[in-house]
């Protein structure tokens, strides 16, 4: 995947960083036995009056200042880089299931109350979260991605504004 612009702009690392960053902290938490635990979010706009989908311009405004927020909202010890698949991931080291799930309220909370207005529309902002942690079973990054992936997929079904976590 081509790096973004917008992610040099916003502070997030593009998914090939990620992925590499990934591989590092699972193999730190593996070493030292140090609790690890992700978020991916999907955070996308829900217009309240007007049903017309946003332009090219008001998604990259708004994807700008997702990423700007969720980076804010980390710890600097913790990670924030661009899925593939257009989510955001956040590796929370030293950090375990309970306090990802108030991590992802607390972002929740804080992507919910951005107000987004394109074209003078009033916008809310929907996110799904989903959250895992890495378990000693884990022999690589790739098994707490497959879950990760599998609780955004879970919380996406569930509906607008949901936290699912696997471990």
């Amino acid at each position: 995947m081509a790096e973004d612009p917008d992610d040099y702009i916003s502070g997030v690392l593009s998914a090939g960083q990620l992925l590499e960053r990934a591989g590092i902290e699972v193999g730190h938490a593996r070493r030292y036995h140090n609790p690890l635990a992700a978020l991916q979010i999907h955070a996308e706009v829900v217009p309240i009056h007007d049903k017309a989908p946003l332009g090219a311009y008001n998604r990259t405004h708004f994807r700008r200042m997702v990423s700007y927020l969720c980076v804010q909202s980390s710890r600097d010890g913790d990670l924030v880089g661009r899925h593939e698949n257009g989510t955001l991931v956040m590796l929370l080291r030293q950090t375990t299931l309970q306090d990802a799930v108030r991590v992802a309220k607390r972002l929740q909370q804080r992507l919910g109350s951005f107000a987004f207005w394109p074209d003078g529309a009033n916008c809310e902002t929907s996110t799904c979260i989903g959250i895992s942690t890495w378990n000693e079973a884990d022999r690589n990054a790739r098994q707490l991605q497959v879950r990760l992936e599998a609780a955004l997929t879970k919380a996406r079904l569930t509906g607008r504004n949901t936290i699912v976590s696997l471990s």
